[in-house]
């Protein structure tokens, strides 16, 4: 399945480094947002919501928002993790 992003992009033939330098990130970041593997900030949400926005607004409110959404879901998972995972290794062992 082709993510939002990545269809405003190519439906304006535009390359990964064009809409990259257009935001003010690298590459790869961007290749790695349009395929889900990494969540971008809010503000860099932001920023490519009012990049493709001042085009012809390909990125709807509802599109901007489910991304907006994913990246705070993930956020907290992430620091519910590291939570977790500090208190499973900062556990105090029987005998001390």
């Amino acid at each position: 399945m082709i993510s939002p992003l990545k269809k405003a992009r190519l439906s304006r033939e535009q390359t990964l480094q064009f809409v990259a330098d257009a935001v003010g990130i690298d590459t790869g970041n961007l290749s790695r947002i349009e395929r889900g593997i990494q969540v971008p900030s809010k503000d860099l949400t932001e920023k490519l919501a009012q990049y493709f926005d001042g085009e012809d607004g390909e990125i709807d409110k509802r599109e901007r928002a489910d991304l907006t959404d994913v990246g705070q879901h993930i956020h907290r998972t992430v620091e519910e993790l590291l939570t977790l995972t500090f208190q499973i290794y900062c556990r105090p062992t029987s005998g001390q």
